[in-house]
């Protein structure tokens, strides 16, 4: 990239947000990719350890509807305190 349109630019379409932009190039992951991971984990982990993983995407992988991550899987993540 030589200028920051450049950055914006994927497959010459301009997008109207860099994360938009970065999400077409894949460089990050969407939230379908998130609660994909986190819904697989569910299957083998305690709810404990996959609080520290909720915790580990927040911090790392930057979801962009934290709100909605956390309702898809609440009953897995809250299981060990009903």
């Amino acid at each position: 990239p030589m200028c920051f349109e450049d950055l914006y630019t994927v497959n010459n379409v301009k997008h109207p947000t860099f994360c938009k932009a970065t999400l077409e190039r894949e460089l990050i992951e969407s939230n379908d990719g998130l609660s994909q991971y986190l819904t697989e984990a569910s299957l083998f982990q305690f709810p404990n350890a996959l609080r520290r993983l909720f915790a580990t995407i927040l911090r790392f992988c930057e979801p962009g509807d934290v709100r909605k991550l956390w309702h898809e899987h609440y009953n897995g993540l809250s299981e060990d305190y009903r």
